[in-house]
C-alpha cells in the first residue's frame, strides 16, 4: 500500500469497546450515542429542491464518522445540485475525480483486509438524502466507503495491526479525495476545457 502521501491532521478517536449495558427503551434508540450532533436539516436544501432530477431517488445513509456527517450537512446538497447542471468539460473533470477516488478506495479496502481487526459495536446516525443524478449516487457511495474506512481503520488500530499515524494518513487521503470533487463543483461550466482541464 502506498503510504507516501502526506499525513494530515484528522484526529484519531479511539473509543473503548462498550461494556454490557441495559438496552435503552425504543424512544431513546432514535438518537444513537454517536457523539455527533444529530442532523436536523441539510444546508442548501432550497438549492437542491429547485433541480429537476434525472432520477427520483431518495436514500437513507447511516454514518458514524465526523467527516461524513460534516460533508452531508454542509456540502452534499451543493455538490448534488452542481452535478445536475454540470456540462461539457466539467462533467469530464468530475468523472475523472470520481474514478480516481473510487480506485483509491478499492486499493485501501483491499489493503485493510490483510490487517487484523478487533471489531466492536459503534453508534450510527441515519439521514435521508435526495439523489437527483448518477454523480450524486457515486458521491453517496464514496461517503459510505469513507465511513466504512473510518470504522475499519479504527478496528485495525485497536487490533494493533496499524498505527495511529497510518490511520490518520489514510483518513486524510480519503477526505481529500472526496473534497476534490467538492472543489471541482465550485467553478461554472465555462471554466473547464473540453478535456476536463481547468481554464485560467
Amino acid at each position: 500500500m502506498d503510504m507516501a502521501e502526506q499525513p494530515g491532521t484528522f484526529p484519531a478517536h479511539l473509543p473503548q469497546p462498550p461494556s454490557d449495558a441495559v438496552p435503552a427503551p425504543p424512544s431513546e434508540r432514535a438518537a444513537p450515542d454517536t457523539g455527533l450532533k444529530p442532523i436536523t436539516r441539510l444546508i442548501s436544501e432550497d438549492r437542491i429542491s429547485r433541480i429537476v432530477p434525472e432520477t427520483a431517488t431518495k436514500v437513507e445513509v447511516s454514518f458514524s464518522s465526523v467527516f461524513t456527517r460534516r460533508f452531508l450537512h454542509d456540502d452534499y446538497n451543493f455538490v448534488a445540485s452542481k452535478c445536475s447542471v454540470a456540462r461539457g468539460g466539467k462533467v469530464k473533470a468530475l468523472d475523472e475525480a470520481f474514478r480516481d477516488a473510487e480506485e483509491w478506495f478499492t486499493r485501501v479496502t483491499e489493503w485493510l483486509t490483510t490487517k487484523n481487526q478487533l471489531e466492536f459495536s459503534i453508534g450510527y446516525e441515519t439521514v435521508a438524502l435526495e439523489v437527483p443524478n448518477a454523480l450524486a449516487g457515486r458521491l453517496v457511495r464514496l461517503l459510505n466507503q469513507y465511513d466504512k474506512l473510518s470504522a475499519a481503520t479504527l478496528f485495525a488500530h485497536v487490533g494493533r495491526s496499524i498505527s495511529g499515524t497510518e490511520r490518520d494518513t489514510q483518513l486524510d487521503i480519503a477526505s481529500r479525495r472526496i473534497n476534490i470533487i467538492h472543489t471541482l463543483c465550485i467553478p461554472d461550466n465555462d471554466r473547464f476545457a473540453a478535456d476536463g482541464s481547468r481554464l485560467a
